[in-house]
């Protein structure tokens, strides 16, 4: 039967080559590039970018932004680090991860998965966004700052949630986990 955990020693070397080199290196240049183009984009006609405030269009405020961040990184990710590993398992170019059962929750495809780790990183995070910002007592940042704000975010949070996401790629099983959306 298979296990519900696995430490980094229990990869195979390819599965903790591919997690070191995709999921974190370069997941960390396109977490990099992708924030900061979206932070700039939502934010270039304001001259400063409030820390507290409703969303609304040409509104971005910090909270807002953050709270989404903390659900659409890891849903997204899961979509698109799923595909390249069953790609890659499928092509014979990757083994899958015979020693860890994936949770049922979470086995029912890329989406329904990115769904439910965006909620899941969403609750656990959100207290510790809304309390470091509320201690900081920031009342706005330069569009600069929030620019390297979202930036260091993303690529903070895709370190964190990047190689779970493609741990549980690697161990789904079934053929039709390779095949479900």
């Amino acid at each position: 039967m298979a296990s519900t955990t696995i430490g980094w020693r229990g990869l195979h070397p390819q599965h903790r080559r591919w997690i070191l080199i995709n999921a974190l290196l370069i997941t960390a240049f396109v977490n990099l590039a992708i924030n900061g183009l979206i932070a700039w984009f939502s934010i270039r006609s304001q001259h400063a970018v409030p820390i507290w405030g409703l969303p609304g269009p040409g509104k971005t405020n910090v909270m807002t932004d953050s709270l989404g961040t903390l659900f659409f990184l890891p849903f997204f990710t899961c979509a698109t680090c799923t595909t390249a590993v069953w790609a890659q398992v499928r092509g014979g170019r990757l083994p899958r991860l015979e020693a860890l059962a994936v949770p049922r929750r979470l086995a029912h495809g890329r989406l329904r998965r990115g769904a439910v780790l965006g909620a899941v990183t969403a609750a656990l995070l959100s207290p510790i966004v809304i309390a470091v910002l509320a201690v900081a007592q920031l009342g706005s940042m330069s569009p600069t700052e929030f620019v390297v704000y979202k930036m260091v975010l993303g690529v903070a949070l895709g370190a964190a949630v990047t190689p779970v996401i493609a741990v549980l790629a690697l161990a789904d099983h079934t053929d039709t986990a390779l095949d479900a959306s």
